[in-house]
């Protein structure tokens, strides 16, 4: 007898919490590494130790659900741009890096002071879609 959903989806989840707090562990200017669905719903999530959440809860639900929703609205131009890799938004205290897998869209907050954002979203990249 196989798994039942519920098992399966706990065992997903569990896999992406790790995924999260992998990546999250890269750089101290990594604040928060986070997956969310298609909806702007949160699958997993990891803050870095000791790092105070800027956005309340109800900040987070609407930052999460515009994300989403710009990636959706954004799928007619994928056949002439060519699939998004990531996309960067540069606020005055963080930089936040999202990066499109499929469903899942994963939501990283970094520090702006960090040194080199390009480098440090390839080291994401390799942690959180193709962890070793």
């Amino acid at each position: 007898m196989g798994a039942t959903p519920s098992a399966k989806w706990a065992t997903k989840v569990a896999a992406l919490r790790k995924a999260c707090q992998g990546a999250a562990s890269l750089s101290p200017k990594i604040r928060y590494v986070g997956v969310i669905n298609e909806f702007g719903r949160t699958l997993a999530g990891a803050l870095r130790p000791g790092t105070a959440p800027i956005l309340d809860k109800r900040h987070t639900h609407n930052e999460f659900f515009i994300v989403s929703s710009l990636l959706n609205m954004r799928s007619g131009s994928v056949r002439p741009l060519g699939q998004l890799d990531h996309m960067t938004l540069q606020h005055d205290k963080v930089y936040i890096v999202v990066i499109p897998d499929g469903r899942n869209i994963y939501y990283v907050s970094v520090d702006v002071d960090v040194k080199n954002i390009s480098g440090l979203i390839l080291k994401i990249k390799k942690k959180i879609i193709r962890p070793a």
